[in-house]
């Protein structure tokens, strides 16, 4: 992470920036950042496109910072397990090394007024600067794809939607051609729970969470609607994806780069954003979802 400053007059730099904080939001990745936005030498698109990933890197952290009670509680009931399984272990490693790098909530509202202004200052510069798509061209080596690069929002856009679908805001409209035929619309879903999954053939951990997917839908058949979103390169893939594992719910091909994905921000996979009943963001884990489940639940068993 601390070379990157190092890369910042090539523009292939502005892709690989971008795609930094995949995974569990490391703290070494907001130095980094900085002193890449400060760089005199880093070329204007670098420098906004690390300004975005600056912003997206620091909104992500609310999410942890929400749930801060509710993951602590997990870690101690997994440190109280006297053998714990391989699983076991690896979920309070991870929980342990999410807790140990929790901001403050002083720092993390600092933080989110920080991403804002981010936001707002990308989306008002309305440029048409975009952040360059690259292909494998053999073995470490990659190009700028120019062609895939035209069909990519530009940052100012991105900084639109990040901003559009952060927690609380609501989605609007949202339709999608699913693999099977039929049309797929969020307003005909009024009433239910509604995850979707990001997901692309060959992502491993997304095949995993098919699996939790699958027994949500189980336990609330009535309440739920799920849609998993594929940036596939052909719908073919997709198809042989859904049938493979066995998707018993809606699923879509979106292409890649994908409609749906851009507008959504999504840049790591899988992910999730979980809509409540009116079709407002409410999270991005599954866990928020079985917390909004399973309170309505409680609701109706009351």
């Amino acid at each position: 992470l601390d070379r990157l400053v190092h890369y910042v007059t090539l523009p292939i730099a502005a892709e690989i920036i971008n795609r930094t904080p995949g995974g569990f939001p490391d703290r070494m990745v907001e130095p980094a950042l900085r002193k890449i936005v400060a760089s005199p030498k880093a070329k204007p698109k670098v420098r906004q496109a690390s300004r975005l990933t600056l912003a997206q890197w620091l909104i992500r952290w609310n999410d942890f910072v929400k749930h801060r009670d509710k993951q602590a509680e997990a870690l101690a009931k997994l440190q109280r397990i006297k053998s714990p399984t391989v699983e076991e272990r690896s979920q309070m490693s991870s929980l342990e090394a999410i807790h140990r790098s929790l901001p403050s909530n002083d720092e993390n509202r600092r933080w989110q007024v920080e991403a804002e202004s981010l936001l707002a200052d990308l989306e008002a510069s309305k440029r048409s600067t975009k952040i360059p798509e690259l292909k494998a061209v053999g073995r470490h080596i990659v190009r700028i794809d120019l062609e895939a690069t035209k069909d990519k929002a530009t940052i100012a856009e991105l900084a639109r939607a990040t901003r559009f679908n952060r927690v609380g805001n609501s989605v609007g409209e949202l339709g999608a051609n699913l693999i099977n035929g039929e049309r797929w619309n969020l307003i005909a879903k009024a009433g239910d729970v509604v995850i979707l999954q990001f997901s692309f053939t060959g992502c491993l951990p997304c095949i995993k969470m098919y699996q939790e997917l699958a027994d949500l839908q189980s336990k609330h058949p009535e309440e739920l609607s799920l849609l998993t979103v594929m940036q596939d390169p052909q719908e073919q893939d997709t198809k042989e994806t859904a049938a493979k594992y066995e998707l018993s719910w809606s699923v879509c091909w979106d292409g890649d780069p994908g409609d749906i994905t851009q507008r959504f921000t999504i840049q790591s996979f899988p992910a999730v954003v979980v809509l409540d009943r009116e079709g407002k963001i409410v999270g991005r884990t599954l866990d928020d979802a079985r917390r909004l489940l399973e309170g309505s639940s409680a609701l109706r068993a009351e």
